[in-house]
């Protein structure tokens, strides 16, 4: 680590070879011009990225950021997370070699809540701390999906999305006769 003192604040940097401070920057206070966001998260974190809409008749819906998908096969119990472009964002599976160490049965209650807690941990690590969760009443009639849930929401995973911000458009709201071009003139 590296200390850098712009503008008379204390930072510290890795050093990656170059000096963080050149040698014209040392003598002036400036402040960078541009700044690169490199977190392609971040949209969606402040809310104003664009979540797909499909049709108001899918089921499943397909308006979330991120969603949380539970399997279960004849041997194991997996949970993952899955961004909406396709890409699985965090996934705890009971195969995993850890569980097989420490688990009696991979494919129990017990299992499901373990899966729960270590895929919560995995997403609060990674930042995420609300997943969108659609599942039908068949699926919540199993115990072991009610576990996992259970176990993400107490280790802090809010299971519902916040909705997009939209900006107030200036005419929202308004009754459809009144236009903003018409004028009144009071006599």
């Amino acid at each position: 680590m590296k200390s850098c003192t712009p503008a008379g604040i204390q930072i510290q940097v890795r050093h990656f070879g170059r000096s963080c401070l050149t040698q014209q920057q040392s003598t002036i206070n400036a402040y960078p011009v541009q700044l690169t966001n490199r977190n392609p998260r971040n949209l969606e974190r402040l809310r104003i990225d664009r979540k797909p809409e499909g049709w108001p008749l899918d089921t499943p819906s397909r308006a979330y950021w991120h969603k949380i998908f539970v399997t279960e096969t004849s041997r194991y119990f997996t949970a993952y997370v899955q961004h909406n472009n396709g890409r699985i964002v965090a996934q705890a599976s009971s195969k995993e070699g850890s569980f097989q160490k420490r688990l009696l049965s991979l494919k129990d209650s017990i299992a499901a809540e373990t899966v729960g807690k270590v895929l919560a941990q995995r997403l609060l690590m990674m930042g995420l701390a609300e997943v969108h969760s659609d599942f039908g009443p068949e699926e919540m009639q199993s115990e072991k999906v009610k576990k996992v849930l259970k176990a993400l929401e107490e280790s802090g995973i809010s299971l519902k999305e916040p909705e997009r911000y939209m900006p107030p458009a200036q005419h929202r709201g308004k009754p459809a006769d009144e236009k903003p071009w018409d004028t009144v003139l009071d006599s």
